[in-house]
């Protein structure tokens, strides 16, 4: 969804399971998101993960 809906230069941010942090940034590169970062929360567990289209 995030590739119809974004701009050139958009951003999305996108809460995950702890555990699943490298696979979604897998994802994203593979449709040819770049910029691509996880986030920690409090507890230094993934909980987000942002990437740049």
């Amino acid at each position: 969804m995030g590739l119809s809906k974004l701009k050139t230069g958009g951003k999305i941010y996108v809460e995950i399971h702890a555990d699943r942090g490298d696979e979604v940034a897998q994802i994203f590169e593979h449709k040819g998101y770049h910029e691509i970062d996880i986030i920690h929360d409090l507890d230094k567990k993934e909980r987000i993960v942002t990437a740049r289209f």
